[in-house]
């Protein structure tokens, strides 16, 4: 479980000292304090949740969310989010993880959001593997050429071009435009060819 200082407040409703029921929640090892305001009682299980909570307006993105759904090979330990409207990049570290967070275009950040449940129950907000993959690419810049962007899919990510393929190439192209971000743009380009070839050749 996972709870902020108001969960508390509510949950233990009649105690009057609440600061102090959190401490020895605490030292008796029943919750572990993740950050400022925020506490699990199992942070091996709950950190997905966790990086949801930590920022409430935010879904898991980013490197993470790519290795999540096995469209990377490493192995990602920082748990990536995408927020908006914060203008800067945070970082915090809390229950043996790191939770990283930072910006996308505000035009694109509420599209092709999924829920999944983690094994405790919580509902956890992530990007599709298309928003993943895009949201990715808006943070790499200046790719203005074909053979850019493929080298930075296939030997920077290390993305299977065969699973990029068999993604939703019409939603990648529409989520791309959305960034009016130069690498998304010859990212669209280069999706757009590839449909092209692929309706050429059936």
């Amino acid at each position: 479980m996972v709870f902020s200082n108001n969960d508390f407040r509510i949950y233990f409703r009649n105690i009057s000292n609440i600061n102090q029921k959190i401490r020895n929640e605490v030292n008796k090892n029943r919750f572990v304090r993740i950050v400022r305001g925020i506490y699990s009682s199992d942070p091996n299980n709950d950190y997905l949740y966790i990086a949801n909570r930590i920022n409430n307006n935010s879904y898991i993105s980013f490197d993470y969310a790519l290795y999540y759904y096995g469209l990377i090979p490493e192995r990602v330990n920082a748990i990536t989010s995408a927020t908006r409207n914060t203008n800067k990049k945070r970082a915090f570290v809390g229950g043996m993880r790191k939770y990283i967070y930072r910006d996308v275009n505000s035009r694109a950040y509420s599209e092709d959001i999924n829920c999944i449940v983690d094994v405790n129950n919580n509902n956890i907000r992530i990007a599709s593997r298309e928003k993943a993959i895009c949201d990715k690419l808006s943070t790499i810049p200046h790719i203005r050429t074909m053979k850019g962007i493929k080298n930075t899919l296939f030997y920077d990510l290390r993305i299977d071009e065969e699973v990029l393929f068999n993604l939703n190439i019409d939603r990648m192209i529409s989520l791309s435009k959305m960034y009016n971000k130069p690498t998304l743009n010859i990212f669209a380009k280069f999706l757009e060819k590839r449909r092209l070839y692929e309706s050429g050749s059936r």
